[in-house]
């Protein structure tokens, strides 16, 4: 994380303008992590099955962890004020709050249907190892 005085922690890269519809000076960028094609066609599958209007996934790191992270995926309804919006294809965005950022930033979020009944799975570098406990989002 680099900081510069006067203004916002920029996270691994270029910040853009807040887009439409996500108010309150959220950050948009596609640097914190990569959303893979299949990770966002199931996001758009899992979101239309709880009958939800955007495909809006939030990821948040929380302790523990036997790979040493361990993350929360859900369905969120907007975005809060320091939240950094990854478009993905199909209209999917994914949410990663500013607290998660630094944790997750070069992850990628893919699909794995080696999980039960198929899953989301975050792949990031830092992880001491591979590990699906606590860290999917599955179906």
């Amino acid at each position: 994380m680099e900081r510069r005085r006067g203004r916002r922690p920029v996270f691994g890269g270029h910040v853009g303008d807040a887009s439409a519809g996500y108010p309150g000076g959220v950050e948009q960028t596609a640097t914190v992590i990569t959303v893979t094609d299949r990770a966002a066609g199931k996001i758009r599958q899992l979101a239309a099955k709880e009958g939800r209007t955007e495909p809006v996934l939030r990821v948040r790191v929380v302790a523990g962890g036997c790979s040493g992270f361990s993350y929360e995926l859900s369905f969120a309804d907007a975005a809060e004020g320091d939240d950094h919006v990854i478009p993905a294809a199909d209209g999917v965005r994914v949410l990663v709050d500013r607290r998660s950022a630094p944790i997750v930033e070069g992850s990628t979020l893919d699909f794995n249907d080696a999980l039960l009944g198929g899953g989301l799975k975050m792949l990031n570098p830092r992880a001491t190892h591979e590990c699906a406990c606590g860290d999917s989002f599955s179906v």
